[in-house]
């Protein structure tokens, strides 16, 4: 990476925070109206709750992807290497930090089987946004009223359409005829590569043979999210906001939305794009005074609460590091 896309990559930081500074500045009445009031701590300790809980799953859902590949993989491993990862999507700039955090790490400490534990990386991603999708999909076709505001029709589409093609995508994979076509052949011939794709199409040869572990990982993912949309409605009733805002069904389908576009957007964590989303999400779905504006505070709110887990979590998993984890870091942060 060149210096001058170093300093792109990090200018990402300045412009999260220029966006959440304009937003805090645009809310800033509402601000001093929350400070006077206390906060409902058992409501916001529900919801670091619900995010480690989140968390811990999620650490799992990689576990039995990784142990369906015929890999010893044991959970300290996978909080070890998740918690880091986590902890990265907030400290490197852009939203695969993490990911890429990850990736290296499992690369050194598996160089037998680097491609196809790196690919359970990319599936345990995978796995997450298509549940997003279904959750947030499915949780729409119980507001008929959602799929007739034209503020939020594309957002509705953009989950019915994503759900689709995801699932086709696992169909296809698990397709045997996928492993055996003459194109896969071809790309196993060829040099360099070629022992990476034979390795990788032996990866989905074992989950051609396991489909149980997909789904399962695909139905842990989706308690993940109804975990996280919990998170989310626990801090509107730590801020007192609970008599505005949507209903907890309705979150079931804005935290999805909401979370696509901090996922697409190379801002770090998310951060400013989160709670611009949820701000602009909250006040398409009702006329209430004030729905926006507590739309862009309880993102506010649970954004705190995962980086907090995200540092506690991290902190953890430093603690039962391997030799030459902090050079990964720096690798995927470099």
């Amino acid at each position: 990476m060149s210096k001058l896309q170093k300093v792109l990559v990090w200018l990402r930081w300045p412009l999260a925070l220029g966006i959440l500074s304009l937003l805090f500045y645009q809310h800033r009445e509402g601000v001093e109206r929350l400070s006077a009031q206390p906060l409902a701590w058992a409501w916001l300790v529900l919801a670091v709750g619900l995010r480690s809980s989140a968390l811990l799953l999620g650490c799992s859902r990689w576990r039995l992807l990784v142990r369906a590949q015929n890999i010893p993989f044991a959970f300290r491993d996978a909080f070890r290497l998740g918690g880091i990862a986590n902890l990265m999507n907030y400290v490197v700039p852009g939203t695969i930090g993490g990911d890429l955090t990850k990736v290296v790490m499992v690369a050194r400490e598996n160089p037998d089987s680097r491609a196809v534990v790196a690919a359970t990386v990319v599936l345990d991603r995978v796995m997450g946004l298509l549940s997003l999708m279904l959750l947030g999909c499915g949780a729409s076709l119980a507001y008929p009223a959602l799929w007739e505001n034209a503020q939020l029709l594309s957002a509705v589409l953009l989950l019915a359409g994503g759900s689709c093609a995801g699932l086709l995508g696992i169909g296809l994979m698990l397709h045997p005829v996928v492993v055996k076509s003459r194109l896969v052949k071809w790309c196993e011939r060829l040099p360099k590569i070629g022992g990476v794709v034979r390795e990788l199409v032996r990866g989905v040869s074992l989950y051609q043979q396991r489909p149980r572990v997909l789904l399962s990982a695909l139905l842990m993912s989706v308690v993940i999210h109804i975990a996280n949309c919990s998170g989310y409605y626990c801090c509107t009733l730590a801020l007192h906001l609970g008599e505005i805002v949507p209903s907890f069904g309705m979150h079931l389908v804005l935290v999805p939305v909401a979370e696509i576009a901090a996922a697409v957007l190379p801002l770090p964590g998310g951060i400013g794009a989160r709670e611009g989303a949820l701000q602009y999400l909250y006040g398409a779905c009702s006329v209430v005074p004030g729905v926006a504006e507590s739309g862009f505070f309880a993102a506010v709110g649970y954004s705190v609460v995962s980086v907090t887990v995200a540092v506690l979590g991290g902190c953890c998993a430093f603690a039962l590091r391997r030799p030459r984890v902090e050079e990964s870091v720096e690798l995927a942060a470099a």
